[in-house]
């Protein structure tokens, strides 16, 4: 079976990204793609769900740990008492066992760690969505 039907089969909408994008080949390089493809996506869930105050991004091989939700839940304030971070992430480059000692310290990086991040309807419309590459 295709996703598509699987989705639709447990009630969710698929909502695909038909704006002339090949997914090989052609004159866009790899980054732009990504780039026009996040700029859909995203701009496609902040448009879709006007009440939404952020989403969550997930990509495809993120392994969720049980706390998941709950992590953002708890961590969102922080995304509107402080203008300087941009998103919070639940992803962590270096989060192995033998290098994490305190599983309720919470990191700030300059890096974007991506993979599963949370990014506020703010922010995308009002600065993102405007100047996002291509």
């Amino acid at each position: 079976r295709d996703i598509k039907s699987s989705a639709e089969d447990q009630g969710l909408t698929v909502i695909q990204n038909t704006e002339g994008i090949r997914l090989r080949g052609g004159q866009i390089d790899g980054a732009e793609r990504i780039a026009l493809h996040y700029k859909f996506s995203l701009t496609s869930m902040f448009d879709r769900f006007p009440n939404a105050k952020a989403i969550i991004i997930i990509e495809d091989d993120l392994l969720f740990s049980p706390d998941f939700y709950e992590y953002f839940q708890s961590t969102s304030p922080i995304l509107n008492e402080d203008n300087s971070v941009f998103a919070i992430s639940a992803w962590n480059d270096n989060g192995f066992k033998h290098r994490v000692k305190d599983p309720y310290t919470l990191r700030r990086t300059g890096f974007f760690p991506g993979l599963g991040w949370l990014l506020t309807r703010k922010l995308y419309k009002d600065e993102l969505e405007v100047q996002w590459p291509r």
